[in-house]
């Protein structure tokens, strides 16, 4: 992972296009995303969110794995000579033409209506309490 970074830092130091910022918050986090030609990690996110953005993810390592991928994903292993791979397919223009179109398979355009009855219906129920296990040992 080390090797990978310092590989990000150099590009990064050698072109006006590539940012390395470890933590942005969630603050800024889709707003950043959407500026980008692609997004580059293992994080969840790459995978579940950031294809409703339709920017291409290189999903790097094994972590995600059992996870249902959308198109705009592509998986490679920690070798930097195949995420460089990943990356030029990531961002060539059939590849960018092509995730225009896809869709994210997370998505679900009634969640705000599922998430509000699931939040009335706990309020509205009787027994809103934690419950509480007293252990001892």
């Amino acid at each position: 992972f080390k090797e990978i970074q310092k590989l990000i830092k150099y590009k990064c130091k050698n072109s006006s296009r590539w940012y390395y910022l470890k933590n942005l918050g969630h603050q800024y986090f889709f707003s950043t995303v959407k500026l980008c030609d692609v997004f580059i990690g293992n994080s969840s996110s790459g995978i579940s969110e950031i294809p409703s953005l339709h920017v291409p993810t290189v999903n790097i390592g094994s972590r995600q794995n059992g996870r249902p991928r959308s198109f705009s994903i592509i998986d490679t292993n920690f070798e930097v000579k195949n995420i460089q791979k990943a990356i030029k397919k990531s961002m060539s223009k059939n590849f960018q033409k092509k995730i225009k179109k896809s869709k994210n398979l997370f998505y679900r355009n009634d969640s705000l209506k599922i998430i509000n009855q699931n939040i009335l219906k706990f309020l509205n129920s009787k027994n809103k309490q934690k419950l509480f296990f007293n252990i001892n040992f």
